[in-house]
């Protein structure tokens, strides 16, 4: 392989710490360029590029695919720019094709409506979860005096008072000590 490369890919390897799988898929995509074009690297032009991305692009390659090779032909000319003194960087100058943004799933009528009457099925089905009374029951016992980020022991360990915290939207609520437990000790029932 050409000399140049393998200090490229050496250079990954030990100062960037590429990962084996980038340093395989540069290695293709410089590889593939290689065999479409002859031109030593240090004469490329950017049509020479645009050359190679309207190849790809015949052959119906996915557009992260193309923005794959292009990167590792940025990063082997900045290589280039940076330790072997190229002038300019041809790869600059090409406009590539942005990544298509898939549109949201949307539900139908249909759907909605059999999403909104499941819970009302399951009512009849079966009993409440095993969790709705422990949720209702903390309500009714009082806060636990003291900071409100300070950690306490849980119910198994020490005590059987909830524990007001903060959740991650920074509103205050009350969490029993039985959901402690189940987070701090290995000794769950």
């Amino acid at each position: 392989m050409d000399p140049l490369v393998e200090e490229f890919l050496r250079h990954l390897a030990i100062e960037r710490n590429a990962s084996p799988r980038t340093l395989k898929a540069y290695r293709n995509a410089l590889a593939e360029f290689r065999s479409e074009n002859a031109t030593p690297w240090k004469k490329c032009t950017a049509n020479d590029f645009r050359d190679h991305l309207f190849t790809i692009m015949k052959r119906g390659q996915a557009r992260s695919y193309v923005r794959l090779q292009f990167s590792a032909l940025r990063t082997f000319y900045r290589f280039l720019v940076d330790r072997k003194k190229l002038r300019r960087d041809p790869v600059r100058e090409l406009q590539l094709p942005k990544i298509d943004k898939k549109l949201p799933l949307v539900l139908t009528r249909q759907q909605i409506q059999e999403l909104l009457a499941a819970p009302a099925q399951v009512a009849k089905n079966r009993a409440a979860p095993a969790w709705m009374p422990l949720r209702d029951s903390v309500r009714s016992l009082p806060a636990r005096e003291g900071p409100l980020d300070k950690r306490v022991p849980c119910g198994l360990c020490r005590t059987h008072a909830p524990t007001r915290c903060k959740d991650r939207n920074g509103k205050h609520r009350e969490r029993p000590a039985r959901l402690n437990a189940t987070r701090c000790c290995k000794k769950v029932p």
